[in-house]
């Protein structure tokens, strides 16, 4: 199944590629060639997305790995239906990048639980930094929909940085210990 997801990650990619290169060599940039546009940026996004979800499948953190790839399929598909049926509300953009943000932690998380975690020091380390990204995948999402604070972008901002620190310092320290 995950050599199968691999295949239409990428056919998708280059479908998508090639209807977006479509568009801009037509050099119209009407209505329809800018849907084409922003359908051809969500298929490469959610793809890459997809595609870090994907490496947790088939390990012991397989059910991450599924439920990230489910949610990014979900998101694409919101993405594109919300691409080329636009509901009169604004609405539908506050729940397009909610979905992205989740879309984006499970990808986060899929890649780091790949960290081999030899130490206890390793372990703590990928932890906070699946924690970080949980608690600002947490805010960013209430923030979108409107129940944001100074005090929410001001936790967004440490938990932000606590996150890229270890996400840069887990992998580091696996290769260090050996």
């Amino acid at each position: 199944m995950k050599t199968k997801l691999i295949y239409v990650f990428i056919i998708s990619l280059i479908l998508a590629g090639l209807v977006g290169v479509n568009a801009i060599i037509s050099g119209r940039f009407g209505e329809i060639e800018v849907r084409i546009l922003i359908s051809t940026l969500a298929f490469t996004v959610y793809s890459i997305i997809g595609l870090a979800c994907n490496t947790a499948v088939g390990t012991q953190y397989d059910v991450i790995g599924k439920i990230g790839l489910g949610v990014t399929a979900w998101a694409l598909a919101f993405a594109i239906f919300t691409t080329w049926v636009t509901p009169d509300n604004l609405g539908f953009l506050q729940t397009r990048f909610s979905f992205l943000v989740i879309a984006i932690g499970f990808a986060h998380a899929s890649l780091m639980l790949l960290v081999d975690q030899k130490t206890a020091a390793i372990r703590f380390v990928v932890i906070t930094a699946i924690g970080a990204s949980v608690v600002v995948g947490i805010l960013l999402v209430s923030m979108i929909h409107g129940a944001g604070s100074l005090a929410s972008l001001q936790i967004v901002g440490v938990a932000s940085l606590v996150g890229v620190i270890s996400t840069l310092c887990a992998p580091l320290l696996s290769k260090a210990s050996g």
